[in-house]
């Protein structure tokens, strides 16, 4: 995927982001909230991604999955 990829609504995904590339979490947080979207699901609902909870452990990092052509590795 791209990183920070706006069709991503994975809590696990936008987590990773946060603590791995803050600058581009904090980058579409904000985005996101002055376009009002909602991009992550949390405890399956929609949240910003500003609402997020800051003290959650991360899951395994699982195999990596397309979200389409254009964003996937060339096999």
């Amino acid at each position: 995927n791209c990183l920070g990829c706006v069709k991503a609504t994975s809590a696990a995904y936008w987590l990773r982001v946060r603590d791995d590339f803050p600058g581009v979490f904090a980058a579409r947080s904000e985005m996101s909230r002055r376009l009002g979207v909602r991009l992550v699901r949390w405890k399956g609902k929609r949240i910003f991604l500003d609402e997020l909870p800051t003290d959650v452990s991360l899951p395994p990092i699982r195999e990596s999955v397309s979200c389409g052509p254009e964003c996937g590795e060339n096999k």
